[in-house]
């Protein structure tokens, strides 16, 4: 911040292009589409790795969004966040299996001992 700007200025600056406001949900709510930037977070991978693991059917299918350019290629591209979310949770259980390792257990609070 310059030092003879305010905060209140700067809070009025627009944002960067490279802000999804779109992705920005309140607490509690969720969107139904996955964008690549918050699917890259999510897993955390590169774009590189998100390319290929699409490519490869790694992931589940992405779709296109809105009309093509003239270049052929879509204007948006997105995932189902339903089919991300049991995708993980999908490889989640794929890696409990191969390690040995089950499932967490909630814990029920009748395990632990109450100091005497």
């Amino acid at each position: 911040m310059c030092a003879n700007r305010t905060k209140q200025e700067d809070s009025k600056k627009p944002l960067p292009k490279t802000t999804y406001r779109h992705n920005s949900t309140a607490p509690g709510t969720e969107s139904v589409l996955v964008f690549r930037p918050e699917l890259r977070r999510m897993l955390g991978i590169c774009d590189s790795t998100l390319y290929a693991w699409d490519a490869e059917g790694i992931i589940p299918a992405s779709f296109s969004l809105g009309p093509e350019r003239s270049d052929g290629l879509a204007r948006r591209t997105a995932w189902l966040r339903s089919e991300i979310m049991e995708w993980v949770h999908e490889q989640a259980t794929k890696g409990r299996e191969r390690t040995g390792k089950s499932k967490p257990k909630a814990s029920t609070g009748q395990d632990v001992q109450q100091p005497a």
